[in-house]
């Protein structure tokens, strides 16, 4: 949609602005403005209509809500098991997350190749990063004052968590596909 617009219908519906407020008046002028021409009116064709699409935006955000609490913790349980990960990768990158799949301790990548770990890493980011990184982790993973005698419960939270933040994701991509088939933008 044309910025202006958005901005123009929230001002004179006094609408604060951010982003869930954002989305939240876009669906209502998408909804109710019949200046909107872009937009396949067989959404609103029916008086549930609007309000379909807007739970579906509303849930977008609840599995975001979600998503990012997942990352905290994932983070939380990384700064007492794996503190170095997170000097090399973003944690919400795949970096970080494929790592974390695959190698959930500092001492998983300690007792791995650089070369396996690097191809894991590789494949995931789409042949984004260099060995540079993986030097970078495992020299960290070398240094660290993480002790070697971390349980098994540790490592399965760390493993539960990633799982559960691909679901997520996946949940996330399928929230957006279905709003915009549901919107059916030309």
């Amino acid at each position: 949609m044309n910025t202006n617009f958005v901005n123009q219908w929230r001002n004179a519906h006094n609408i604060a602005k951010s982003d869930p407020l954002d989305t939240q008046t876009i669906s209502t002028i998408i909804g109710t403005d019949s200046d909107v021409q872009y937009v396949n009116d067989n959404v609103f064709e029916n008086k549930n209509g609007y309000q379909n699409l807007k739970a579906l935006v509303h849930r977008h955000y609840q599995i975001k809500k979600i998503y990012s609490q997942e990352i905290n913790r994932l983070i939380a349980q990384c700064d007492c098991l794996f503190p170095e990960l997170q000097y090399v990768f973003e944690p919400k990158s795949a970096a970080f997350i494929t790592v974390l799949s695959s190698y959930p301790t500092t001492h998983d990548i300690i007792n791995a190749s650089r070369l396996e770990v690097f191809n894991v890493v590789y494949e995931a980011t789409k042949h984004r990063y260099s060995m540079d990184k993986i030097d970078k982790l495992f020299d960290l993973c070398h240094d660290t004052l993480v002790p070697d005698n971390i349980s098994s419960y540790g490592r399965s939270i760390i493993l539960d968590i990633v799982e559960n933040i691909k679901n997520i994701k996946g949940s996330l991509k399928s929230s957006l596909e279905f709003f915009f088939l549901s919107i059916n933008i030309h």
